[in-house]
């Protein structure tokens, strides 16, 4: 890597056979005014269901056996990266600390 932080001409290179990296498509889509499209919606035709996909040995909740495979493996990305978001969540944490009391709302 180039000092500053930025690719050496080697690192960029790998970038110009055609192939577009997964984050520059990501950031397009952020900002070109298209809505956003979760992974394994209907227009991209049927898709494996998450319980086909996995080994017997695991047991699948009825609620995910039918639900394409594609979109819970997106969600648990998500999700556990949230989770384990800690300056996020101490904010969070600290802004309900601010409105939610123990004692009842009057109205």
């Amino acid at each position: 890597m180039a000092s500053g932080g930025g690719l050496a001409a080697d690192d960029e290179s790998r970038y110009e056979d055609g192939e577009e990296d997964e984050d520059e498509g990501e950031e397009d889509m952020m900002t070109s005014g298209r809505p956003y499209v979760p992974p394994a919606t209907d227009r991209d035709g049927p898709k494996p269901s998450f319980g086909e996909q996995c080994d017997d040995q695991f047991i699948v909740p009825t609620r995910l056996h039918d639900k394409p495979y594609e979109l819970i493996e997106a969600a648990n990305d998500w999700h556990y990266a949230m989770m384990n978001d800690h300056p996020r969540n101490d904010f969070y944490r600290g802004a309900l600390a601010k409105v939610v009391t123990s004692s009842p709302r009057h109205q």
